[in-house]
């Protein structure tokens, strides 16, 4: 028998609820108002106090190992155990970068579609599908 050292993880998100008071000239205007809000959600954020906490939402996603060890040698980590949206999305994100290769904007679809839980063939097929709708319906 060998102890095995598991680090499990799992995204939680935090929010923060909070009721102001905002001038109608920016409340009515929706970039003005983004913009104020942009920077109102960073001064609350690096500033996490008793009046404005992030609570957690335990909504349990997103799970995997992290690591596991076996005395002080890393054996296996970034295990997926659910589908991983935030992960995905960033892994889209690069797949539509045109400055990256064709190759690994690919590759990156393929992982992003993966770690939302669908195969492989499931994301070639809704490639397929998505360019005959765009190509028909342009």
């Amino acid at each position: 028998m060998k102890k095995v050292s598991v680090c499990y993880g799992q995204d939680t998100a935090a929010y923060c609820d909070e009721v102001i008071d905002v001038d109608d000239s920016i409340a009515n205007d929706p970039e003005q108002l983004k913009k104020f809000l942009i920077e109102r959600a960073l001064e609350i954020a690096n500033n996490d106090d008793e009046e404005h906490p992030f609570e957690p939402e335990y909504d349990f996603m997103n799970l995997r190992v992290v690591v596991a060890r076996v005395g002080s040698k890393t054996v296996l980590n970034g295990i997926q155990v659910e589908p991983n949206y935030h992960d995905s999305g960033l892994e889209l994100n690069t797949a539509m970068n045109q400055l990256q290769s064709i190759e690994s904007r690919a590759s990156c679809f393929l992982s992003a579609a993966i770690r939302c839980g669908r195969t492989e063939e499931e994301a070639k097929k809704s490639v397929d599908e998505l360019y005959d709708f765009f190509n028909t319906h342009a």
